[in-house]
């Protein structure tokens, strides 16, 4: 699945939507931080070195991964399931 699939899978969960003034990143946007730690081995996971190289606020990359798992967890019956008798 590449990224604009899996882009439109999650883009209207409820966990992008707030009430706040304060708008959220673009689902897209928090996708993409998200996979760049995700993707990454060793200290290049650090949240730290995420936020640098994206020049977002501090916990804004815990936050951003945070919120695609989330949304990722709500499609997990799509995709897994325990193994049965054919399997």
């Amino acid at each position: 699945m590449g990224f604009m699939s899996l882009l439109e899978k999650i883009q209207d969960d409820p966990v992008f939507l707030n009430n706040s003034t304060c708008p959220q990143a673009h689902p897209g946007w928090q996708l993409a931080v998200a996979l760049m730690r995700l993707g990454t081995y060793g200290n290049g996971t650090s949240a730290v070195r995420t936020e640098a190289t994206n020049h977002i606020g501090q916990g804004t990359a815990v936050l951003y991964t945070q919120q695609v798992i989330k949304a990722l967890l709500n499609h997990k019956n799509e995709y897994l399931a325990w193994p049965d008798e054919v399997r």
